[in-house]
């Protein structure tokens, strides 16, 4: 699917995605929640899901980005 998908691109677009993968994480649970609008406007959003983690029980974790 992933090599599909970089000829795809190279054919419409004319990039070079050589570097695209596809990778696998086993974060375990996880919650997430869709923003639609402006970055501006995300704050009120993330605090949504924040609050939906917490009051849930649950606890928040940082990922490191590569």
């Amino acid at each position: 699917m992933v090599e599909e998908s970089k000829l795809t691109v190279r054919e419409k677009r004319g990039s070079t995605v050589d570097n695209v993968k596809l990778e696998t994480f086993n974060e375990g649970l996880s919650a997430q929640i869709l923003h639609r609008g402006p970055y501006s406007d995300e704050g009120p959003t993330i605090r949504k899901l924040h609050d939906f983690v917490m009051e849930n029980g649950y606890k928040l974790r940082a990922l490191a980005c590569p």
